[in-house]
């Protein structure tokens, strides 16, 4: 069989499932991520869309990923699983718990992460639902549950894009175009889509957080409900002008705490907190969150050491903590401005994870347990509503005294 009848076959095969799609009107997103740079690459070099061709230069390669939303999948899933059976197209369903259900420790229905097709022994099609989260401003995708179960029907498909984690995106939008002589929709801006895959997401533990609730109550009074609004108002407002100057951050110490213990704020802490490496600082940062209605409260430290922000937002304070890197570990830096003497908070290296905080997008140390029991101790759960910054932190040791001389430039204090 030559090349090219054997293109036509799969082009073929591909059709039938399509066609399933169509006939549904279900809107079919091509999320792969090779699959969309080739298609950057050949368009207006060669007919990609002619369907009289019938030539399958992207989207009949061993596997290809689409995605269908949540809505379009839950209203025709029955149907689809149907049609599959009745054109004898073998098909896997891959499953699992929802979590948002699930890290409440109840029983609910289990919710399909990804549908696997395959048309025929050359072919794979893999459709990732995708679920609204946060207030609809993202979409997260389940991880892959079964590859052994997958290794049964081909133990050479790639799962590369999509592995045994969870994944989030920012909505997007789409555009119709032609691919292979199908209609199918793609992200309108490819490049950025495609940046987002590269982040792992972690959800926060809801049964941990329930286990927290039971034992110590949730603070249900007007003014928690307040701070949490608050809270949520301040921390979308700089990470609006953060992400604007791209400059990467995670919730850190006491807020981070809260999203790992309880899925929440803290609201008797009164404060946000955030870190942000110190080689990400740029000079443009204060001036920026005064913008858009941050006070400036205090500057300790300089950018090169022991750099520390602080902001005050509707009578809320933000605390910017900068991280510096050692070979071995993460610190940031504290001063104490009567006295000008400096401490430094270790951390083991850590990187970043997404998640979602307060309905947003947002960065956490990925192994936050051990993130949180250097500031913390192994005692976390339980709550301290006394501490000393200078003292209680296992992590703290004395880092020298600022020079009387510096301390116009290294301790800044504002009303």
């Amino acid at each position: 069989m030559n090349q090219q009848h054997s293109s036509e076959i799969n082009w073929e095969k591909l059709n039938q499932v399509f066609q399933i799609f169509k006939k549904f009107k279900m809107k079919i997103i091509l999320i792969d991520n090779q699959a969309l740079h080739l298609w950057q690459k050949l368009i207006g070099k060669v007919s990609i869309g002619m369907k009289s061709n019938k030539r399958c230069l992207i989207l009949c390669s061993r596997k290809v990923s689409f995605a269908l939303l949540d809505k379009d999948w839950d209203a025709n899933s029955i149907k689809v699983y149907s049609q599959l059976s009745k054109q004898n197209i073998p098909f896997l369903v891959d499953s699992g718990d929802d979590p948002r259900i699930t890290h409440w420790s109840l029983i609910g229905d289990r919710i399909v992460y990804h549908l696997w097709i395959r048309p025929n022994n050359n072919v794979w099609i893999q459709i990732t639902i995708l679920y609204k989260r946060g207030n609809g401003k993202y979409l997260w995708y389940g991880p892959i549950k079964s590859p052994l179960a997958l290794s049964k029907l081909s133990r050479n498909i790639s799962i590369d894009q999509f592995g045994d984690f969870e994944g989030i995106y920012d909505m997007f939008t789409t555009i119709e175009v032609a691919v292979d002589g199908f209609r199918v929709n793609i992200p309108t801006n490819v490049n950025n889509f495609a940046r987002q895959v590269a982040s792992r997401y972690v959800a926060c533990n809801m049964s941990r957080a329930m286990a927290f609730f039971k034992n110590y109550g949730k603070d249900l009074s007007p003014q928690a409900k307040r701070f949490r609004s608050t809270a949520e108002n301040l921390l979308t407002k700089a990470k609006n002008v953060l992400d604007a100057l791209k400059i990467p951050f995670w919730i850190s110490s006491g807020t981070c705490l809260g999203w790992f213990r309880q899925c929440d704020v803290i609201p008797y802490s009164g404060d946000v907190d955030i870190g942000i490496m110190a080689d990400d600082f740029k000079t443009d940062l204060i001036d920026a969150m005064k913008r858009v209605g941050f006070s400036l409260k205090f500057i300790f430290g300089k950018p090169n050491d022991s750099y520390e922000l602080s902001f005050i937002y509707q009578q809320i304070k933000l605390d910017i903590f900068f991280f510096y890197k050692e070979k071995s570990y993460y610190w940031n830096g504290g001063t104490q401005a009567k006295t000008g003497l400096k401490f430094k908070y270790l951390f083991p290296k850590f990187t970043l994870c997404l998640t979602e905080f307060l309905n947003l997008k947002i960065r956490v140390p990925c192994n936050t347990q051990v993130y949180i029991e250097a500031n913390y101790g192994i005692g976390w759960f339980t709550p301290v509503k006394t501490w000393d910054w200078k003292k209680s932190p296992p992590n703290v040791i004395e880092n020298g005294q600022w020079d009387r001389q510096e301390w116009s430039k290294v301790i800044q204090i504002y009303n």
